[in-house]
């Protein structure tokens, strides 16, 4: 089930492997330093958190948060690879890069580009980079989409979190979902001071960064929460966040919520 194990059927790409290397650790049968070792640090970049076998393992071993605890501690005592640090931060300019999207587009898929985009980042030039759009969704929507309800009850209304993809790179989906719900006799709100979920901050180690993300979106969602209002998502990877994720990273009653 885990997808670098199909490209490549070696024992250090198994979620078996990435187990009983942190249980060799807890076990003491290596030493608790070696957490944090470039070893180690190689076999957790081994896994990019997609749960395939936490939702497999019949006794339900959570390998993929064992492997973003092992990030984390490779990620304190050598910091992030440039790579990392650039894609799992790129909502920062997200605004900027869609407002100067027309140059920004033809850059990511020209060849020459791709290629000093690899020297300075380490992104493969092979790797094909989503095209922003010309205006982020949260800048594109009317008022009465983002204006405070005037009442929350009877699970109304459908409060959506756009996360990153929706917002900086298909503001069109985010619309086509506002269109359905709308069409549906639903009242819409999306709430203007979200931000993204930090899913990629969290798959990559680097929890305390994704920690302040989720305190603001935990302080945004959870009274809409706590009113019975479906907190949707168009993108799969923000919902396993926001109900997986953030319990983890805050120990607080509204982020179970």
């Amino acid at each position: 089930m885990c997808p670098f194990f199909r490209v490549e059927s070696s024992e250090d790409r198994t979620p078996r492997a990435k187990a009983n290397a942190v249980r060799a650790v807890f076990e003491s049968r290596i030493p608790s330093h070696e957490l944090a070792s470039p070893d180690m640090g190689q076999l957790a970049k081994k896994c990019f958190n997609c749960k395939q076998c936490q939702l497999e393992c019949v006794t339900h071993v959570d390998v993929p948060h064992l492997m973003i605890e092992a990030k984390a501690q490779h990620l304190a005592t050598h910091g992030p690879a440039t790579s990392d640090w650039f894609l799992s931060r790129v909502h920062l300019w997200g605004e900027w890069l869609c407002r100067w999207s027309w140059l920004i587009n033809p850059l990511l898929a020209g060849g020459y580009s791709r290629w000093l985009l690899e020297k300075v980042t380490g992104v493969s030039h092979e790797r094909r980079l989503p095209a922003f759009a010309r205006r982020s969704f949260l800048k594109s929507i009317p008022r009465e989409w983002t204006a405070p309800p005037a009442v929350l009850r009877n699970g109304q209304p459908v409060v959506y979190f756009v996360d990153h993809f929706a917002n900086y790179h298909d503001p069109e989906l985010g619309f086509a979902f506002a269109r359905i719900v709308l069409h549906n006799g639903r009242s819409l709100h999306v709430p203007p001071k979200q931000v993204p979920s930090g899913m990629a901050l969290v798959s990559m180690g680097d929890v305390e960064t994704a920690r302040a993300l989720a305190e603001q979106n935990v302080r945004v969602l959870a009274d809409f929460a706590r009113e019975g209002c479906p907190i949707v998502c168009t993108e799969p990877t923000a919902a396993v966040c926001l109900i997986h994720e953030y319990p983890r990273l805050i120990d607080h009653p509204d982020a179970r919520l």
